[in-house]
Protein backbone atom coordinates (compact mmCIF):
# COMPACT_ATOMS: atom_id res chain seq x y z
CA UNK A 1 0.00 0.00 0.00
CA UNK A 2 2.85 2.45 0.96
CA UNK A 3 4.38 2.23 -3.05
CA UNK A 4 0.90 2.96 -4.46
CA UNK A 5 0.76 5.53 -1.97
CA UNK A 6 4.32 6.85 -2.88
CA UNK A 7 2.68 7.01 -6.66
CA UNK A 8 -0.28 9.45 -5.47
CA UNK A 9 1.86 11.71 -3.25
CA UNK A 10 4.00 12.34 -6.95
CA UNK A 11 0.41 13.00 -8.71
CA UNK A 12 -0.42 15.23 -6.39
CA UNK A 13 2.84 17.04 -6.24
CA UNK A 14 2.70 17.20 -10.08
CA UNK A 15 -0.92 18.63 -10.08
CA UNK A 16 0.07 21.43 -7.80
CA UNK A 17 3.42 22.50 -9.77
CA UNK A 18 1.37 22.33 -12.80
CA UNK A 19 -1.18 24.74 -11.39
CA UNK A 20 1.25 27.41 -10.17
CA UNK A 21 1.15 29.85 -13.20
CA UNK A 22 -3.07 29.43 -12.81
CA UNK A 23 -3.76 29.72 -9.30
CA UNK A 24 -2.30 30.91 -6.00
CA UNK A 25 -0.78 28.54 -3.20
CA UNK A 26 -4.02 28.76 -1.03
CA UNK A 27 -6.63 28.52 -3.65
CA UNK A 28 -5.08 25.01 -4.05
CA UNK A 29 -4.62 24.47 -1.02
CA UNK A 30 -8.52 25.69 0.12
CA UNK A 31 -9.61 23.47 -2.85
CA UNK A 32 -7.90 20.11 -2.17
CA UNK A 33 -8.65 20.26 1.17
CA UNK A 34 -12.07 20.86 0.46
CA UNK A 35 -12.85 18.48 -2.55
CA UNK A 36 -10.83 16.08 -0.13
CA UNK A 37 -13.24 16.24 2.52
CA UNK A 38 -16.15 15.93 0.65
CA UNK A 39 -14.86 12.48 -0.51
CA UNK A 40 -14.02 11.89 2.95
CA UNK A 41 -17.71 12.68 3.78
CA UNK A 42 -18.82 10.47 0.86
CA UNK A 43 -17.29 6.87 1.83
CA UNK A 44 -17.92 7.59 5.41
CA UNK A 45 -21.69 7.54 4.45
CA UNK A 46 -21.03 5.02 2.03
CA UNK A 47 -19.16 2.29 4.40
CA UNK A 48 -21.01 3.52 7.26
CA UNK A 49 -18.01 4.79 9.41
CA UNK A 50 -18.68 4.00 12.77
CA UNK A 51 -17.66 7.25 15.26
CA UNK A 52 -17.33 9.18 11.99
CA UNK A 53 -15.33 12.47 13.99
CA UNK A 54 -13.15 9.46 16.29
CA UNK A 55 -12.84 9.13 19.53
CA UNK A 56 -9.06 10.71 20.82
CA UNK A 57 -10.64 14.43 19.42
CA UNK A 58 -7.88 15.84 21.12
CA UNK A 59 -5.11 14.05 19.25
CA UNK A 60 -6.75 14.29 15.61
CA UNK A 61 -7.06 17.77 16.06
CA UNK A 62 -3.07 18.06 16.59
CA UNK A 63 -2.55 15.64 13.56
CA UNK A 64 -5.26 17.60 11.43
CA UNK A 65 -3.20 20.95 12.09
CA UNK A 66 0.09 19.24 11.15
CA UNK A 67 -1.20 17.65 8.02
CA UNK A 68 -2.53 20.84 7.40
CA UNK A 69 0.77 22.51 8.07
CA UNK A 70 2.63 19.85 6.44
CA UNK A 71 1.12 20.18 2.84
CA UNK A 72 1.24 23.98 2.82
CA UNK A 73 4.95 23.81 3.35
CA UNK A 74 5.08 20.68 0.71
CA UNK A 75 3.11 23.05 -1.93
CA UNK A 76 4.75 26.06 -1.26
CA UNK A 77 8.77 24.25 -2.32
CA UNK A 78 7.04 22.11 -5.22
CA UNK A 79 6.17 25.51 -6.79
CA UNK A 80 9.43 27.45 -5.88
CA UNK A 81 11.81 24.62 -6.63
CA UNK A 82 12.49 21.72 -9.14
CA UNK A 83 9.79 19.08 -8.60
CA UNK A 84 12.51 15.94 -7.85
CA UNK A 85 14.69 18.38 -6.03
CA UNK A 86 11.73 19.24 -3.69
CA UNK A 87 10.93 15.47 -3.44
CA UNK A 88 13.98 14.51 -2.43
CA UNK A 89 14.44 17.14 0.10
CA UNK A 90 10.73 16.20 1.42
CA UNK A 91 12.31 12.27 1.66
CA UNK A 92 14.71 13.46 4.71
CA UNK A 93 11.58 12.33 6.83
CA UNK A 94 12.59 9.44 7.66
CA UNK A 95 15.62 10.64 9.24
CA UNK A 96 13.78 13.18 11.60
CA UNK A 97 11.17 10.11 12.16
CA UNK A 98 14.32 8.01 13.61
CA UNK A 99 15.48 10.90 15.57
CA UNK A 100 11.83 11.30 16.96
CA UNK A 101 11.21 7.92 17.96
CA UNK A 102 14.27 7.64 19.59
CA UNK A 103 13.60 10.18 21.38
CA UNK A 104 10.07 9.65 22.71
CA UNK A 105 10.64 5.68 23.05
CA UNK A 106 14.55 6.49 25.02
CA UNK A 107 16.32 4.31 22.54
CA UNK A 108 19.76 4.07 22.07
CA UNK A 109 21.51 6.23 19.31
CA UNK A 110 23.67 3.70 17.08
CA UNK A 111 26.18 4.32 14.53
CA UNK A 112 23.51 3.21 11.85
CA UNK A 113 22.09 6.50 12.70
CA UNK A 114 24.75 8.36 12.16
CA UNK A 115 26.23 7.21 9.08
CA UNK A 116 22.36 8.46 8.00
CA UNK A 117 22.27 11.40 9.18
CA UNK A 118 25.60 12.10 7.37
CA UNK A 119 24.40 10.55 3.84
CA UNK A 120 21.67 12.61 4.22
CA UNK A 121 22.82 16.02 5.05
CA UNK A 122 25.96 15.41 2.44
CA UNK A 123 23.10 14.65 0.03
CA UNK A 124 21.26 18.17 0.81
CA UNK A 125 23.99 20.07 0.60
CA UNK A 126 25.40 18.57 -2.65
CA UNK A 127 21.76 19.62 -3.98
CA UNK A 128 21.47 22.61 -2.87
CA UNK A 129 25.19 23.90 -2.95
CA UNK A 130 25.19 24.94 -6.36
CA UNK A 131 21.88 26.73 -6.62
CA UNK A 132 22.50 28.59 -2.96
CA UNK A 133 25.47 29.63 -4.19
CA UNK A 134 23.85 30.84 -7.63
CA UNK A 135 20.13 30.95 -7.01
CA UNK A 136 17.47 31.16 -9.91
CA UNK A 137 15.72 33.51 -7.67
CA UNK A 138 14.97 34.66 -4.44
CA UNK A 139 12.41 32.39 -3.71
CA UNK A 140 14.57 28.89 -3.71
CA UNK A 141 15.55 30.05 -0.43
CA UNK A 142 12.11 30.00 0.98
CA UNK A 143 11.23 26.82 -1.33
CA UNK A 144 14.29 25.24 0.46
CA UNK A 145 13.19 25.75 3.99
CA UNK A 146 9.42 25.00 3.32
CA UNK A 147 10.34 21.64 2.27
CA UNK A 148 12.90 20.46 5.23
CA UNK A 149 10.08 22.10 7.43
CA UNK A 150 7.64 20.02 5.70
CA UNK A 151 10.11 17.29 6.19
CA UNK A 152 10.56 17.66 9.97
CA UNK A 153 6.80 18.42 10.23
CA UNK A 154 5.91 14.93 8.03
CA UNK A 155 8.11 12.87 10.54
CA UNK A 156 5.70 14.32 13.22
CA UNK A 157 2.60 12.72 11.07
CA UNK A 158 4.21 9.64 10.97
CA UNK A 159 4.78 9.18 14.82
CA UNK A 160 1.51 10.51 15.33
CA UNK A 161 -0.67 8.23 13.51
CA UNK A 162 0.58 5.37 16.00
CA UNK A 163 -1.41 7.81 18.38
CA UNK A 164 -4.60 7.43 16.79
CA UNK A 165 -3.96 3.70 15.42
CA UNK A 166 -7.37 2.29 16.21
CA UNK A 167 -9.57 5.35 14.90
CA UNK A 168 -10.36 4.67 10.68
CA UNK A 169 -8.70 5.58 8.43
CA UNK A 170 -10.99 7.78 7.33
CA UNK A 171 -11.13 9.61 10.14
CA UNK A 172 -7.56 10.46 10.32
CA UNK A 173 -7.28 11.75 6.81
CA UNK A 174 -11.09 13.56 6.92
CA UNK A 175 -9.48 15.99 10.38
CA UNK A 176 -6.40 16.49 7.80
CA UNK A 177 -8.53 17.69 5.20
CA UNK A 178 -10.85 20.05 7.50
CA UNK A 179 -8.03 21.67 8.72
CA UNK A 180 -6.55 22.30 5.54
CA UNK A 181 -9.25 23.75 4.22
CA UNK A 182 -9.61 25.57 7.51
CA UNK A 183 -6.30 27.07 7.49
CA UNK A 184 -6.24 28.05 4.09
CA UNK A 185 -8.79 30.83 4.29
CA UNK A 186 -6.82 33.36 6.24
CA UNK A 187 -4.52 33.00 3.37
CA UNK A 188 -6.88 33.74 1.22
CA UNK A 189 -7.69 36.51 2.55
CA UNK A 190 -4.32 37.79 3.38
CA UNK A 191 -3.30 37.22 -0.09
CA UNK A 192 -6.05 39.01 -2.06
CA UNK A 193 -6.84 42.06 0.57
CA UNK A 194 -3.34 43.11 1.35
CA UNK A 195 -1.17 41.85 -1.28
CA UNK A 196 -3.99 41.60 -4.15
CA UNK A 197 -3.18 38.19 -5.22
CA UNK A 198 -6.12 36.93 -7.71
CA UNK A 199 -7.70 33.82 -6.60
CA UNK A 200 -6.57 32.51 -10.15
CA UNK A 201 -5.58 33.33 -13.95
CA UNK A 202 -8.44 34.90 -15.43
CA UNK A 203 -6.95 34.83 -18.70
CA UNK A 204 -6.09 30.89 -18.54
CA UNK A 205 -9.63 29.97 -16.66
CA UNK A 206 -10.43 26.62 -18.23
CA UNK A 207 -12.73 23.90 -17.32
CA UNK A 208 -9.26 20.93 -17.49
CA UNK A 209 -7.95 23.91 -15.20
CA UNK A 210 -10.79 23.46 -12.22
CA UNK A 211 -11.04 19.69 -12.68
CA UNK A 212 -6.91 19.31 -12.18
CA UNK A 213 -7.87 21.69 -9.29
CA UNK A 214 -10.35 19.57 -7.22
CA UNK A 215 -8.37 16.31 -8.49
CA UNK A 216 -5.48 17.57 -6.34
CA UNK A 217 -8.04 16.60 -2.83
CA UNK A 218 -8.97 13.21 -4.44
CA UNK A 219 -5.17 12.17 -5.57
CA UNK A 220 -4.03 13.25 -1.43
CA UNK A 221 -7.09 11.14 -0.09
CA UNK A 222 -5.86 8.27 -1.90
CA UNK A 223 -2.40 8.77 -1.26
CA UNK A 224 -3.22 9.48 2.68
CA UNK A 225 -5.65 6.71 3.43
CA UNK A 226 -3.27 4.25 1.50
CA UNK A 227 -0.19 5.37 3.99
CA UNK A 228 -2.38 5.69 7.11
CA UNK A 229 -3.52 2.19 6.56
CA UNK A 230 -0.23 1.22 6.28
CA UNK A 231 1.61 2.63 9.16
CA UNK A 232 -1.59 1.57 10.81
CA UNK A 233 -0.68 -1.76 9.89
CA UNK A 234 2.70 -2.38 10.16
CA UNK A 235 2.24 -2.87 14.09
CA UNK A 236 5.63 -1.56 15.71
CA UNK A 237 7.02 -0.83 12.48
CA UNK A 238 7.98 2.70 11.68
CA UNK A 239 10.17 2.00 8.81
CA UNK A 240 7.42 1.15 6.39
CA UNK A 241 7.66 4.73 5.94
CA UNK A 242 10.66 4.28 3.59
CA UNK A 243 8.52 2.92 1.08
CA UNK A 244 6.65 6.28 0.53
CA UNK A 245 10.04 7.67 -0.76
CA UNK A 246 9.37 5.92 -3.95
CA UNK A 247 7.90 8.92 -5.00
CA UNK A 248 11.25 10.55 -5.96
CA UNK A 249 12.17 8.09 -8.87
CA UNK A 250 8.27 9.06 -10.18
CA UNK A 251 9.03 13.14 -9.51
CA UNK A 252 12.04 12.44 -11.54
CA UNK A 253 10.09 11.17 -14.45
CA UNK A 254 7.55 13.81 -14.40
CA UNK A 255 10.24 16.34 -13.88
CA UNK A 256 11.29 14.99 -17.35
CA UNK A 257 8.38 14.19 -19.39
CA UNK A 258 6.42 17.39 -18.33
CA UNK A 259 8.90 20.26 -17.96
CA UNK A 260 11.97 19.06 -19.84
CA UNK A 261 14.32 19.08 -16.92
CA UNK A 262 17.61 17.87 -16.57
CA UNK A 263 19.42 16.53 -13.36
CA UNK A 264 23.12 18.06 -13.10
CA UNK A 265 25.78 15.27 -11.87
CA UNK A 266 25.47 17.00 -8.42
CA UNK A 267 21.92 16.80 -7.83
CA UNK A 268 21.90 13.00 -8.79
CA UNK A 269 24.58 12.23 -6.46
CA UNK A 270 22.82 14.28 -3.87
CA UNK A 271 19.64 12.25 -4.36
CA UNK A 272 21.78 8.73 -4.45
CA UNK A 273 23.15 10.05 -0.68
CA UNK A 274 19.79 11.07 0.66
CA UNK A 275 18.54 7.51 -0.64
CA UNK A 276 21.40 5.52 1.03
CA UNK A 277 20.73 7.64 3.97
CA UNK A 278 17.42 6.97 4.34
CA UNK A 279 18.05 2.97 3.50
CA UNK A 280 20.36 2.83 6.05
CA UNK A 281 18.27 4.04 8.78
CA UNK A 282 15.26 2.02 7.85
CA UNK A 283 17.18 -1.29 7.50
CA UNK A 284 19.00 -0.90 11.08
CA UNK A 285 17.86 -3.39 13.09
CA UNK A 286 15.77 -2.79 15.84
CA UNK A 287 17.77 -0.67 18.69
CA UNK A 288 18.25 -1.76 22.42
CA UNK A 289 16.32 0.30 24.66
CA UNK A 290 17.49 2.07 27.61
CA UNK A 291 14.36 1.87 29.78
CA UNK A 292 10.79 0.63 29.85
CA UNK A 293 9.16 0.66 26.39
CA UNK A 294 6.09 3.61 26.54
CA UNK A 295 3.17 2.85 25.02
CA UNK A 296 1.32 4.68 22.73
CA UNK A 297 -2.18 4.05 23.24
CA UNK A 298 -3.65 2.19 26.67
CA UNK A 299 -3.79 -1.51 27.45
CA UNK A 300 -6.22 -3.60 28.81
CA UNK A 301 -4.76 -4.07 31.96
CA UNK A 302 -3.81 -0.74 33.55
CA UNK A 303 0.01 -0.99 35.33
CA UNK A 304 -0.04 0.09 38.29
CA UNK A 305 2.04 3.37 39.05
CA UNK A 306 3.18 4.37 35.64
CA UNK A 307 6.59 5.36 34.69
CA UNK A 308 7.19 9.02 33.15
CA UNK A 309 7.58 6.74 29.97
CA UNK A 310 4.85 5.65 29.77
CA UNK A 311 3.40 8.57 27.86
CA UNK A 312 0.69 9.16 25.09
CA UNK A 313 3.56 9.50 21.87
CA UNK A 314 1.25 12.61 20.82
CA UNK A 315 3.49 14.65 24.13
CA UNK A 316 5.86 15.86 21.11
CA UNK A 317 3.47 17.86 19.22
CA UNK A 318 0.72 19.02 22.07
Amino acid sequence: MMGFSAFFYSLQYLDARLLRNDFCLWMITFCRGLSGLLVIIICMAWWRTPHPLGLQKRALCSRGILGATNIALSFYAVQHLQLSVATTLLSTAPLYTGILTCCVHRLQWKWGDTVSGVFCLGGVILMSYEKFTNPPDHYFYWGFIAANGAAFVNALINISIYGVREESALTIVGYAMFFGTLTAIPGLWVGTQRHHIPFWNESNNTLKLWLALVGTGSLSVVAQLLKTNAIQASQENIRIVLLRYLDIPFSIAWDCLFFGSRLTMREIVGIVCILIGVMIRGLMKKPCRTSPRPTAFPTPTPTPNPTPTNHCILEIIN
